[in-house]
This record gives structure tokens, C-alpha cells and sequence, in this order.
């Protein structure tokens, strides 16, 4: 026996129950991800805390410092994290590995010739590691960015001016710094390579005008200390790392997919009188000359987070200058 026929069903719309209407939610578009690292040192002015950006690094900077932080002083989950995040690809490495041994092949087997071979060599290997990524949870940067990253003399134009230190151009007459120091970074350097600090009477006598050429020159930033790394670091420089993995929406928005900083201090006191040599241990402050890690705090990160959305954006407009058409043009040095 056939079962009562049901009724076709009907689908009612709001409007016809009476209920609200709501407004179609469209996710904005995503126009670009990247992966920035911000170094930050955080000094005086006008007697406040105050943060200056004094690089940006692209998508093969890492946070290996947050695992050397002592294990009681940040949260076994945020350790986890930067673990999985400071992942190296296991193709970089093994074309780092087998660079290297090809290098000491040759150092080893033809020392006569080794000096003409090894640039040529060097050059091949950073042309073919710099198509393999490096992080593999990093986004891949667009080439606008990553070239503005690797190339520190255009960051002062992407950087607010109040948040990067004075850096010096040719044309400057007045080559003093209140400081008395001043920073010279190779432009394509990394892992504090080839950074040196001179004072002013140094940088007067320095007869070499190309100089400009192959490095910026910034006004040495005192540098306060970080605030959890304890009394007996008071006197020892630092420098704060934030890493930022975003992507940027045409809204404007930016969507932050991962982020963590920390705080490198150096481990030899801050001497404002010192040898050549030891200005570099006590004043440049990085994992690659041995620093010490210690957790950022809510305070730094703050300041230093503000800073890092400006020139996010920035970047963005430079990329895109539709988005906000009441910006002016931005320029980059060259």
C-alpha cells in the first residue's frame, strides 16, 4: 500500500518569515604573504622607550634563539611552535652540505688555484640555494619584498623615519653622532658578517668614498637593556627579533598566520671605551656572535609590533599605491 504523497517541501527566505536580513559577508582578497623579521633596539628619546627598526630580514630569517631561552621562562607550546616554524627544508640543507664539501675539495686539493676558483664556486651556490626555500612554513616573498630585505640601503625608505636610526649619506656634511659611534652593515650582509663599529674621529679620517657604496651607515643606537633578561644583564646591549608570517588583504588588512619574538643580548657589558675588536662582541648582537636569548615582553612587543605594521603597510602601497591613493608617492633609494 502507497504511503500518504508528502507535499514538495518549500524553502522560505527571510524576507518572508519576517526575519532580519544580513548583509553578505565577501572575504577581502588576499594580494600577497610574506615572512619579515624585524630587528629592533630599543633606546632614549625624550627620556621614553623608544624603538628603533634597524633591519629588515626576508624569508630565510629564523628564530633558533627562542629555543636556547631558559625552559621556565616561556611556555613549553610557544617552544614547540618556533620549533615546527624554524624547520629547515632537508633540500637546503643538503645543497648547503654538499657546498661545503665541494669547497674544501678545493681548498684541500688545489690550494694554488683555490683563490680564483672558490668566488666562481660561491656564486654558482648562491644562485641555486636562492630558489630553494629555506623555511618551510615561511611564505614565499614576493621579489619586491625579499629584494628590499636582502638590500639594506633601500630599508630607510620603507622604515618611518622617526623609528630608524640617522644613517649618513654621501652628501652629509655633518658626520658626527651624539653617540660618538657609528654601525657600518655591509648592504647584502647576513648574520652580522662583515659589521663594524667606528667612531667619529675613525669615520673622519676614512678616505674612501665607495664606502657609501658597499655599506649603510647608521648612528650607533645605545641600546637599552632588554627588560626580562635580569640585573646582571643591565649593562649588555640588545637587540629584539619580532617574526611576522602574514598574509595582506585588500582591505588593508593584515592576517597575521603566525608570529613570536625574543630578545638576543650580548654577553660582554656594553663599553662605551673599548678596543676595535670589542666593540663588535659587546655591541653586535646576534645568535651568529654568540648571544644569549631571553623573552621579550609585553611592552616591547608592543612597541615594536606598531612599527612593524606601518612599514608592512608601507610595503603593501609601494606594491599596490591604489590602495590608499591620500598617501604620497614613496620613493626607494638605490
Amino acid at each position: 500500500m502507497e504511503g500518504i504523497p508528502k507535499p514538495d517541501k518549500k524553502i522560505y527566505t527571510a524576507a518572508e518569515i519576517g526575519a532580519p536580513v544580513s548583509k553578505e559577508i565577501i572575504p577581502a582578497k588576499e594580494l600577497f604573504k610574506a615572512s619579515l623579521s624585524f630587528d629592533f633596539v630599543f633606546g632614549l628619546k625624550d627620556g621614553k622607550k623608544h624603538p628603533y627598526c634597524v633591519e629588515i630580514n626576508g624569508e630565510k630569517s629564523g628564530i633558533a634563539g627562542i629555543q636556547q631561552i631558559d625552559r621556565d621562562a616561556i611556555d613549553s607550546t610557544r617552544r614547540i611552535m618556533a620549533d615546527i616554524r624554524d624547520t629547515r627544508d632537508p633540500e637546503y640543507q643538503h645543497k648547503i652540505t654538499l657546498a661545503n664539501e665541494v669547497i674544501e675539495i678545493v681548498t684541500a686539493e688545489k690550494v694554488g688555484e683555490a683563490a680564483t676558483v672558490l668566488p666562481t664556486l660561491r656564486k654558482l651556490y648562491n644562485q641555486n640555494i636562492e630558489k630553494t626555500p629555506m623555511f618551510p612554513h615561511a611564505h614565499q616573498n614576493p621579489d619586491f619584498i625579499e629584494h628590499i630585505a636582502k638590500d639594506k640601503l633601500p630599508q630607510g625608505g620603507v622604515i618611518p623615519p622617526e623609528n630608524y636610526p640617522r644613517t649618513l649619506d654621501i652628501a652629509d656634511s655633518d658626520r658626527r653622532s651624539p653617540t660618538g659611534k657609528w654601525i657600518l652593515k655591509p648592504r647584502y650582509n647576513i648574520r652580522g658578517e662583515g659589521i663594524q663599529i667606528i667612531t667619529n674621529d675613525e669615520l673622519e679620517i676614512l678616505d674612501d668614498e665607495t664606502i657609501f657604496d658597499r655599506y649603510v651607515i647608521q648612528e650607533f643606537v645605545t641600546s637599552l637593556p632588554a627588560e626580562l633578561s635580569g640585573p646582571d644583564r643591565a649593562d649588555h646591549a640588545a637587540c629584539m627579533r619580532l617574526l611576522i608570517d602574514f598574509r595582506y588583504l585588500e582591505d588593508g588588512t593584515i592576517d597575521s598566520t603566525y608570529e613570536t619574538a625574543y630578545q638576543r643580548v650580548a654577553t660582554e657589558p656594553l663599553a662605551t671605551e673599548a678596543t676595535l675588536g670589542n666593540r663588535e662582541r659587546s655591541a653586535v648582537v646576534n645568535l651568529a656572535r654568540g648571544a644569549e636569548s631571553y623573552p621579550a615582553s609585553p611592552d616591547e612587543i608592543t612597541l615594536a609590533h606598531a612599527v612593524a605594521e606601518e612599514i608592512i603597510h608601507t610595503l603593501a602601497y609601494m606594491m599596490y599605491p591604489d590602495l590608499n591613493l591620500n598617501r604620497p608617492p614613496l620613493q626607494l633609494a638605490v
